[in-house]
């Protein structure tokens, strides 16, 4: 409560590092778990939906590798975009992408006998899970680095 029995403004994240070191670090965690999860299913999804275009090691690796690229071009993208309409109204757009390619990968289906739907479906949500984990945490950064 404020010195006057309102509101809670003084009592800000900025007035309590400890909690907000932690929220960021918490946060910084489930965007590392969402790039690199995929590492754990991999092989699983190789053996359950085998594909013939996706034989090869460099071709499966394409769905871990679409989330770092998707993180590359969130961070240049969704950063050069932050200084021109704030960084606010972007960290929505980077966590609204993040859940987006998250629920996309979840309820990825197969939808023909050659299971190529699928994995496509998946290197497209995770790139574009990656461009808001990417995102997010380079305007998080930014924030906690500059923030009064």
């Amino acid at each position: 409560m404020g010195e006057d029995g309102g509101g809670t403004s003084e009592s800000s994240l900025l007035h309590r590092p400890r909690l907000g070191l932690l929220i960021a670090g918490v946060g910084l965690c489930a965007d590392y778990y969402d790039l690199t999860v995929v590492n754990l299913v991999r092989d699983l999804l190789c053996s359950e939906y085998p594909v013939q275009s996706f034989k090869s090691s460099w071709q499966r690796s394409l769905i871990t590798a679409s989330s770092i690229v998707g993180a590359v071009v969130g961070q240049l993208l969704l950063g050069a975009l932050a200084d021109r309409l704030g960084r606010r109204r972007l960290l929505l757009v980077s966590g609204t992408l993040t859940c987006l390619g998250a629920a996309v990968s979840a309820a990825a289906v197969d939808f023909g006998p050659s299971h190529v739907g699928l994995w496509a479906t998946l290197v497209a949500a995770r790139f574009i899970m990656g461009v808001g984990v990417g995102g997010g945490a380079l305007l998080n950064a930014v924030r906690e680095c500059v923030a009064p």
